[in-house]
């Protein structure tokens, strides 16, 4: 699922047109250098105004250019394709990632750590969950205020791959039902009991996509998909296809951005 290009090559005139994407960034998305940098580096990056100045120039070390672009390309490509065409290529962006900038909406998917009660809200211009779940020992489940009924079939998204997850209460099913309204998921055979979630061994940005569609079409899409394997790209894009075909009112899909720290 990487992107294939080696950014460990990039040009100055290539680091010019990412410093222009950054920028772009702060300006529409409220996220600022810094926290591109720290999310691009997974820690923090000290950014003094030289270091800025030599970016802006595409004078920024290899090292600290290549994460970045990795990071874009992954989360912020179709901007990026708007802003630096020569560099990211319109190309880059896949059937599925282009469905995703198209159709995900943040704001009905909550994650919750158990046996609390916390919102989520905006971090930096995107829906980021708080507080920052802890590895292997904030248990957490997520909420979902739906405006249709359908199957569910989520994925996590890690390090630009994206793993279908069990929230079935038959935890091999790649499918659940939602209701209209708010769901707890996931829960255990009575539908009603939180069997909470816990990551061990994961640190960093975790995407979370939660696609509500009629069963029929989910079912024929997920044959290919195995829970705790990256899913392959030409299967995603499938399904990408397939959900665009249907019309706007029968299908959704939300997300949330959840950090979780060691």
């Amino acid at each position: 699922m990487n992107n294939t290009c080696d950014w460990s090559d990039a040009t100055n005139e290539e680091i010019k047109d990412l410093y222009q994407v950054i920028r772009s960034l702060e300006k529409t998305r409220g996220i600022t250098m810094d926290v591109a940098f720290q999310r691009a580096n997974k820690k923090k990056v000290a950014l003094s105004p030289h270091l800025r100045g030599n970016f802006r120039r595409g004078e920024l070390s290899k090292k600290l250019a290549k994460p970045l672009f990795e990071w874009v390309v992954e989360n912020h490509l179709k901007l990026a394709t708007e802003v630096a065409a020569n560099t990211f290529d319109p190309s880059m962006l896949t059937p599925w990632m282009n469905f995703l900038e198209n159709h995900l909406q943040y704001g009905a998917l909550n994650a919750r750590i158990f046996n609390q009660r916390g919102l989520t809200t905006r971090s930096e211009g995107l829906p980021i969950a708080e507080p920052t779940l802890r590895l292997s020992k904030d248990d957490y489940y997520f909420v979902l205020k739906s405006k249709i009924a359908g199957s569910l079939l989520a994925f996590e998204g890690y390090e630009g791959d994206w793993y279908p997850m069990g929230l079935h209460h038959d935890r091999d099913s790649k499918l659940t039902t939602v209701n209209v309204g708010m769901n707890e998921l996931p829960t255990k055979a009575d539908d009603v009991t939180i069997d909470p979630l816990r990551d061990d061994e994961s640190p960093g940005l975790h995407r979370f996509v939660f696609i509500i569609a009629p069963e029929r079409v989910l079912e024929k899409h997920q044959d290919d998909l195995i829970i705790g394997k990256a899913a392959q790209l030409e299967s995603l894009d499938k399904l990408a296809y397939a959900l665009e075909e249907l019309d706007q009112e029968n299908y959704a899909v939300h997300g949330i951005n959840v950090l979780f720290s060691a």
